[in-house]
């Protein structure tokens, strides 16, 4: 927490600093394509090293951002929204397994005739409720796995079953919402404006995921531990003690008559 806190007081101070900067009329210096890597990450900024120097890197509001990496077999779960090409036929059914999946971190599901993007007109369906068989962009979130059949969810009315098989390239691309994914070490190209050297505020940041992206660990909900009761369950049978006194015995039968 302490670092947390200390980490937000310098970057206020940063964003401070720059907008007192811009006010005085100083003149920004630019920052040509520049290759570094991620040595801190803190909300809306990173801290990056530059030519050994530590330079703070914030996004300006138009900037460009690029994240790419490679994602693990295990992000093939419900809930992950994914892209990719298949070639259907007329009714709809993907005729080859899949080569390429991309996790672009969520978009607008649809199935797309290919070169017209996301939602373009091509995303309507032909009179009659069909497509005509070619080369369509799938896009939406995973409903259902079952072994190498994901099936998925682009659309109210459309579930596209896909063969994704074991050899099948998984990547991470996409922009702003993959910014969670970016850990220390990865590679950064960045470029930008800066009034005070070390505060970079980047038009354009690359960056490369070093390490296979997995999912998030799962919350499994909490479970109360079981009371424990102080009554004690009485014994079926009462155990005696050894004090206690002993019944008589049976008289034995009187003996023959005299």
């Amino acid at each position: 927490m302490r670092l947390y806190t200390t980490t937000a007081a310098i970057l206020c101070f940063f964003f401070f600093g720059v907008h007192l900067n811009a006010q005085a009329g100083q003149r920004a210096e630019r920052l040509e394509l520049t290759k570094g890597s991620v040595a801190v990450i803190a909300p809306g900024t990173l801290g990056i090293r530059l030519h050994g120097e530590p330079w703070l890197v914030r996004p300006a509001p138009n900037a460009k951002v690029e994240i790419s990496g490679i994602a693990s077999r295990e992000m093939l779960q419900k809930g992950q929204f994914i892209q990719c090409n298949v070639m259907m036929n007329e009714i709809g059914k993907v005729l080859d397994p899949v080569k390429r999946v991309t996790f672009s971190g969520g978009g607008e599901p649809g199935v797309v005739a290919e070169g017209l993007g996301i939602a373009g007109p091509g995303a309507k369906r032909a009179p009659g409720g069909k497509r005509p068989a070619g080369s369509y962009l799938v896009s939406g979130q995973i409903f259902l796995v079952q072994e190498n059949t994901v099936t998925v969810q682009a659309g109210a009315r459309d579930k596209v079953e896909l063969t994704i098989l074991p050899d099948a390239e998984l990547i991470v691309m996409g922009g702003m919402p993959l910014m969670g994914l970016v850990s220390v070490g990865d590679i950064v190209e960045t470029e930008g404006s800066y009034y005070e050297k070390g505060k970079l505020e980047a038009r354009e940041l690359r960056i490369t995921l070093t390490k296979p992206v997995i999912p998030p660990p799962s919350k499994s909900p909490k479970v109360a531990p079981k009371k424990s009761s102080s009554k004690k369950k009485k014994p079926d049978v009462e155990e005696k003690s050894a004090d206690d006194p002993v019944p008589p015995a049976d008289a034995p039968d009187n003996a023959a008559d005299q």
